[in-house]
């Protein structure tokens, strides 16, 4: 926008619009106070309008380059309406009109429906929806979140695991043996005070420093093994994480494998490993991990190396914690202290009259969402149907061995059935399988493709028990995320099967598409007493200060009282698990520096 107007002009016109008049002094002297007075307006005036329309050109420049950008949204916007299902008042999907008599979506839920039972003899630890690592108590399911994205992943269900390391967070107990460096506990922890972070420094010109069990374990041959750690990134950005006996592994050197936390990239020494990788946590904040297949059977021991960087200085330090060697794939942190760190299986199931409610013997459809956690050790099972006496079951999403896999088993009075098989199924992929059956007319499709069919079928009408992500006996059970389970009560056609499986379906499965209708089903159901009690639900978090710490607790109505969290915190006292109003309850604690109690109050309505 252009601005012409000439100072000059301007204030001739000024001048000899107000001219003098003598001989009245006074008035000469007041028209030259107008004709100032007018011109200092007049450039308090330019200067604005200039500074005003070099602002619109700044805009309208601005609004120039963000064009295209806009143009692409609104084209990517259009695309993907165009290719959606779409949801119409009035119109027709794929979808089937059936409603499921069991349908729950785990990734959008924080308590099991009633039908669900669950235990877990042990304490576990998960990511909580702030991206926090937590330990979930004993019979308390896991809904588990990536730390970074804070999407939720669904229901964790992972089998039984133990931390071979001894003294996982306590580098200064002799069961480590530490060469050119030292270590320290200063309060550091993982977001949220779980796990303990130890800071270790390089000894006075020495280049690489190293940290390694003092005593080996019994390891199997043919049988996977995990070697992982925390590792908080300061100075030193260099790590490498080995299991011991490298020829004893699969590759040349196949146990070990560096880590650059700046970069933040994993690199194995040699090729053969299963899987490694470095998973970012929090900003500056890591997960390393090498998992490889043990060649024979013998002892062997885990081991960290960390390196100072080429400008690096004696006091350059990296802090690690929460060491951990287990069999099989990377799966939860498990804490050990003076003995093995252990964890218990998760088990979900329906069964009896629950089961009875969504089961329909004649013929029926399930669909299931789930993802494997880490590549094949033995047979899996993420959905598992059977009779109580052995002869009918039916099996879904199946990791046979680990160059096969199954879509759908079944099996009649113990003779196979259904059996139609599946590429490998690859980890850290969802998966969506949708099956109808009933005698001699069987469907199965994966992810939406066509159907593949059986027409000569025995149906499993026996069926009386459920169990996810394992078998009913409670065998094979699979480490993974469960995100959906629907169960309807007809065979639903090959049409409805493929919809169901779309998962790039407008109204398909994921927390950010839009429900169906037909999709709510049991997940729908509404018990008051549980609605008032959650919405009551209050979560309560403070921080140990190296002694006993007393706080008092007391509410103007009845209450609930339970500890949450309170990992390598001590309890004194505590109120007891049902609180009365207008009284005085004593919590007192002991807990190091950065070591946080998490207790819950629920008001009783």
């Amino acid at each position: 926008m252009p601005w012409d107007y000439d100072d000059d002009e301007i204030n001739g016109l000024i001048d000899s619009n107000i001219k003098s008049s003598p001989p009245a002094e006074p008035m000469v002297n007041k028209a030259s106070t107008v004709r100032t007075a007018l011109k200092q307006m007049w450039l308090a005036i330019r200067l604005q309008v200039a500074s005003a329309v070099d602002g619109i050109d700044l805009i309208s420049q601005t609004i120039s380059e963000y064009k295209d950008e806009i143009a692409v949204i609104a084209g990517s916007i259009e695309s993907d309406i165009t290719n959606a299902t779409a949801i119409v008042q009035g119109a027709e999907t794929a979808l089937p009109d059936t409603l499921p008599t069991f349908s729950v979506d785990f990734t959008n839920i924080n308590i099991l429906p009633p039908a669900v039972s669950f235990s877990r003899a042990s304490t576990a630890t998960y990511y909580d929806k702030m991206g926090m690592l937590r330990v979930a108590k004993a019979n308390e399911p896991r809904f588990n979140f990536d730390p970074i994205t804070r999407k939720c992943k669904g229901l964790l269900r992972e089998k039984a695991g133990r931390n071979l390391n001894l003294y996982s967070e306590d580098f200064s107990n002799s069961a480590w043996t530490k060469t050119g460096c030292t270590s320290s506990l200063d309060g550091t922890t993982t977001p949220g005070g779980v796990v303990s972070l130890s800071k270790f420094v390089l000894s006075t010109g020495i280049n690489t420093g190293s940290i390694t069990k003092t005593m080996g374990v019994a390891v199997t041959g043919g049988k996977l093994y995990t070697a992982a750690c925390f590792v908080k990134k300061k100075e030193i950005n260099a790590i490498k994480l080995s299991l011991t006996g490298y020829g004893d592994w699969n590759g040349a050197a196949g146990g070990q494998c560096t880590f650059d936390l700046t970069a933040k990239t994993a690199t194995p020494s040699a090729s053969g490993h299963e899987a490694y990788g470095i998973i970012e946590i929090s900003e500056g904040l890591f997960l390393c991990y090498i998992t490889s297949l043990r060649i024979g059977d013998g002892n062997a021991s885990a081991a960290i190396s960390i390196y100072r960087n080429a400008s690096g200085i004696d006091t350059d330090s990296v802090y690690i914690g929460g060491f951990s060697l287990e069999e099989g794939n990377l799966s939860s942190y498990i804490y050990s202290g003076a003995t093995q760190g252990t964890r218990t299986a998760d088990v979900l199931s329906i069964t009896g009259t629950e089961f009875q409610k969504i089961f329909n013997p004649q013929e029926l459809s399930i669909v299931i969402q789930f993802s494997y956690s880490g590549s094949y050790e033995s047979v899996m099972y993420p959905l598992y149907l059977a009779s109580v006496a052995p002869g009918q079951s039916l099996n879904i999403g199946n990791r046979s061995s680990a160059v096969s896999a199954k879509l759908l088993y079944t099996s009649y009075d113990s003779i196979t059935q259904v059996n139609i098989a599946a590429n490998p199924y690859v980890k850290n992929t969802d998966y969506t399988i949708a099956a109808g059956l009933k005698k001699d007319d069987v469907a199965v499709s994966l992810n939406g493709a066509a159907v593949l069919t059986d027409s000569s079928a025995n149906h499993p009408s026996g069926l009386e028990q459920l169990a996810i992500g394992a078998t009913t006996s409670g065998a094979d059970g699979m480490s993974g995320h469960i995100k959906m389970l629907r169960i309807y009560p007809k065979r639903l056609s090959n049409v409805e099967l493929i919809a169901l499986g779309k998962s790039t379906q407008l109204s398909g499965n994921k927390p950010n598409q839009l429900p169906a209708a037909g999709m709510l089903g049991s997940a729908a159901f509404a018990n008051l007493k549980d609605v008032l009690k959650m919405s009551g639900y209050n979560e309560f978090s403070m921080e140990g200060i190296g002694s006993n710490k007393t706080v008092t607790i007391r509410r103007p109505f009845d209450f609930s009282f339970a500890v949450v969290e309170s990992t390598s915190i001590t309890i004194v006292a505590q109120p007891p698990a049902e609180c009365t109003a207008n009284t005085d309850y004593t919590l007192t604690f002991n807990g190091a520096t950065g070591k946080l109690i998490t207790y819950s109050i629920i008001i009783k309505r």
